[in-house]
């Protein structure tokens, strides 16, 4: 089983970041800098714990957010993933 890792502190790094295989998981809102653009890779999840605004997210693998929205601040990318919360409690928005 591919491990998970929960990020509960805010956090400031803004290098990149590739969800290669496993769960990258954020334990609140806002708890990853506005400017990353991580990927996701086809099987990988990107777990966001609430709201929560990135640059962009490409790849192919889940993007789940446990309540709130998502703003993205790019439209350029190509995430081909999956999203398996319902519309009504999250969204992917762009950012203004």
């Amino acid at each position: 089983m591919p491990a998970a890792v929960t990020l509960a502190g805010e956090n400031t790094f803004t290098g990149g970041i590739t969800v290669s295989a496993g769960t990258l998981a954020t334990s609140a809102a806002s708890r990853l800098a506005s400017s990353l653009a991580p990927s996701v890779a086809s099987g990988a999840t990107l777990s966001l714990g609430g709201d929560q605004t990135l640059a962009v997210v490409t790849g192919s693998g889940t993007v789940e957010i446990a309540s709130g929205t998502l703003s993205l601040g790019s439209t350029t990318g190509s995430f081909v993933g999956r999203s398996p919360a319902p519309a009504t409690s999250s969204s992917l928005v762009p950012a203004r």
